[in-house]
């Protein structure tokens, strides 16, 4: 690859980021001699819009928190943006696991669909402004499907208009009959069809040797529906991702700023916060406060 390589910059949760490939690994088979590309994948399993748009927002400012750019995955190379929206109603604290998935409970006392709706609609509008200010084609697609109502919020709420591809991947597949014994997720074949008929076309990519399904999508199909994650499958999918770039990387990791450990019991927001929660006239109280105040610093110090 040489330098001047362009590069397809993907996110998303699990339906962009998996155990095999998707269809933001499958762009790179639309890659040619005459217009070769790269796709850089920085999703993850299980994260929420919000954390979609922090690792896009990251990686195109040159602010991802862990490691450093190698010269064939620097920023300046990218061209294209593609991410694909997961649910609106998934949020993910940084203290706490995938609560949409452990914890219907917790969404529903704390958040309306609405303000989760609106969550949405800032991460659309972050990351195609960015976009446009960096001369970047930005394209929107979502894993499952929104009503017509959800639709007109988006299309009312953002700034754009922005390329929003509202046809969606879990309407879109071919095959819901699950792998390892209750896995719902999208196979390779459903993902291949997907980026060939939806995302390549959406996003002005054209190969004719793409027209019809190639052999290696036909043996990972196969592979995972025997219930066999071969090495193969793992390295086809992690060739999308820089080395710097793992599962642990955190969008508030606090040492690209020379933030150290003791400077959170300091913040003025945390002890603001703990003034707000602790009674002076209340020893017991007081006490139950200030367990909970120290859980968070704790909890900030694992980050």
């Amino acid at each position: 690859m040489t330098k001047r390589t362009a590069i397809i910059l993907t996110s998303g949760c699990s339906f962009t980021q998996y155990r095999w490939p998707t269809w933001a690994n499958y762009l790179k088979a639309w890659s040619t001699k005459g217009r070769p590309h790269r796709v850089v994948n920085v999703g993850e399993a299980g994260i929420d819009n919000s954390i979609i748009t922090y690792r896009m927002v990251d990686y195109l400012n040159g602010n991802m928190p862990i490691g450093r750019f190698e010269l064939k995955y620097y920023p300046i190379h990218v061209k294209k943006v593609c991410v694909m929206w997961t649910g609106y109603e998934r949020y993910c604290p940084q203290y706490k696991d995938i609560v949409t998935h452990t914890d219907i409970k917790y969404v529903g006392e704390h958040f309306h669909p609405n303000e989760r709706l609106r969550n949405l609609a800032m991460c659309i509008d972050t990351i195609n402004l960015l976009c446009q200010s960096k001369n970047i084609k930005c394209y929107s697609f979502f894993y499952y499907q929104l009503s017509d109502e959800e639709k007109k919020y988006l299309d009312h709420m953002t700034v754009g208009p922005w390329h929003i591809n509202y046809t969606s991947l879990s309407r879109y597949r071919k095959n819901n009959q699950p792998v390892f014994g209750n896995d719902l997720h999208p196979t390779p074949l459903d993902q291949w069809i997907f980026a060939r008929d939806i995302v390549a076309p959406t996003i002005g990519l054209h190969n004719k040797k793409r027209r019809f399904t190639p052999k290696f999508v036909h043996d990972h199909e196969r592979l995972v529906r025997a219930g066999d994650i071969h090495p193969g499958l793992s390295d086809y999918v992690q060739s999308n991702k820089p080395a710097h770039i793992t599962e642990h990387m955190d969008p508030f990791a606090s040492d690209i700023l020379n933030i150290h450990d003791e400077w959170y019991p300091k913040s003025a927001a945390l002890q603001s916060t703990r003034s707000a929660v602790s009674d002076k006239h209340d020893p017991i109280k007081t006490n139950a406060e200030e367990n909970w105040f120290n859980s968070i610093i704790n909890r900030i110090r694992k980050f």
